[in-house]
């Protein structure tokens, strides 16, 4: 990560470099002032860049929103430095020590209570795309009362740290690499099926790393929601709960079940015994949502306990160590008509994807965005419906076949 981390520093202001050297009445143009450049390089090298690309002929609407997400990027490569010095050497150790309770002393415990301005920031940093920094702040939610042990603390150092490295590895060069490319097909001579090209493969490429960085962050896309989810059982102080809380810890349960049930596919491991295994161990997590809706104050106890436990056994990564319930696989997922629905829905984006490539010229270099936003529609449609690989109906798919064998 450290590596990845230097070369967005380095590669941007070297690309400033050289082409300011190689074509220095461009950058004279787009910088008229020396020191607005050297400024440029310094704090802000991806939007330096961009505005050099889209200054030229004008700015329209795609140029202001490139030129936004490159100075966001900027900001968002700072912040992930700033979390590698915190937490990286820290949360490496915590990983090879975790179980040796002599060893470092890890900050990853809940602490508490916390200031409005601190319940602020966490509530933004859950907003925030680098996966380890939303964990971090659900844990940090958590009651001064509700302490887990050190041995477990370290390992959520190290899940927030490590799914955040892995989130960048995967995603963050090819992100600016599509806004670069992005914002030269909007302000250069490229023909109409370069253009159209760009547009279509952008956003499958970017759909296809999702789908790359789920898989990488598989223990990170159980643990999340079941942190989630005690955080609202320990911060509660009534119960029964209301029914605005009823439906908020219920919709909880369902991510950590269907994370569960998604679990084979994305260790890369559909084997029959293994998609089964999933099945069964979501079906016990969506049981919770018994004792979640009825609200009696001895079911709160049960489902705190089991709540625990389950978060010690995946932190541990003991998967087959899960309860089992029994999956009614044949009410879960969409019916034949649904999945007809969103196929059909598939096509009419893709349609209309084409439709733009052969009669959008009028509408300028900007219908290569529209085109990119309804292959994406187009896509997430097939995923959703099970036909293209990668999503939840997919697994429940498998699940019902093993089943049906």
């Amino acid at each position: 990560m450290r590596v990845l981390l230097w070369s967005l520093l380095v590669v941007p202001r070297t690309a400033i470099a050289v082409w300011a050297a190689l074509d220095p009445a461009r950058w004279q143009e787009a910088f008229p002032s020396i020191g607005w450049l050297a400024i440029g390089w310094f704090l802000l090298p991806f939007g330096t860049l961009v505005w050099v690309i889209v200054s030229a002929g004008g700015l329209d609407l795609v140029d202001y929103i490139v030129l936004v997400l490159a100075v966001i990027s900027d900001g968002l490569t700072y912040l992930a430095k700033r979390f590698d010095i915190r937490y990286g050497r820290r949360a490496e150790q915590a990983r090879k020590k975790w179980d040796q309770a002599e060893s470092i002393v890890a900050d990853g415990r809940p602490i508490g209570p916390r200031s409005p301005m601190e319940c602020v920031g966490d509530a933004v940093a859950r907003c925030l795309p680098w996966p380890g920094m939303r964990l971090k702040a659900s844990v940090r939610g958590w009651p001064a009362t509700r302490r887990m042990s050190l041995q477990h603390a370290r390992l959520i150092e190290f899940l927030a740290f490590d799914s955040t490295s892995k989130a960048m590895l995967a995603s963050t060069p090819a992100w600016l690499a599509v806004l670069l490319m992005l914002a030269y097909v909007n302000n250069s001579t490229i023909s109409r099926s370069g253009m159209v090209a760009v547009a279509v493969i952008g956003p499958i490429l970017t759909i296809g790393l999702i789908m790359i960085v789920g898989g990488l962050n598989a223990q990170f896309r159980v643990v999340y929601p079941l942190v989630r989810a005690l955080g609202f059982v320990y911060r509660s102080n009534t119960w029964p709960p209301t029914t605005k809380e009823i439906r908020q810890l219920n919709r909880t349960l369902g991510k950590i079940a269907d994370a569960l049930q998604r679990l084979p596919l994305r260790l890369g491991s559909p084997h029959p015994s293994v998609c089964k295994a999933g099945a069964d161990k979501a079906a016990a997590i969506r049981d919770l949502q018994e004792h979640a809706t009825w609200g009696n104050p001895s079911e709160r106890e049960s489902l705190t306990r089991v709540l625990q436990r389950d978060l010690e056994t995946v932190l541990e990564g003991r998967w087959r160590d899960l309860p089992d319930g029994t999956a009614a696989i044949r009410t879960q997922g969409l019916t034949a008509w649904q999945k007809a629905a969103f196929v059909l829905l598939a096509v009419v984006f893709g349609s209309g994807a084409t439709w733009v490539s052969l009669t959008g010229e009028s509408w300028g270099p900007g219908s290569s965005l529209l085109i990119s936003i309804l292959v994406a529609l187009a896509v997430a449609s097939l995923i959703r419906s099970g036909v293209a690989p990668g999503g939840l109906q997919q697994a429940i798919d498998l699940s019902k076949g093993i089943r049906d064998g």
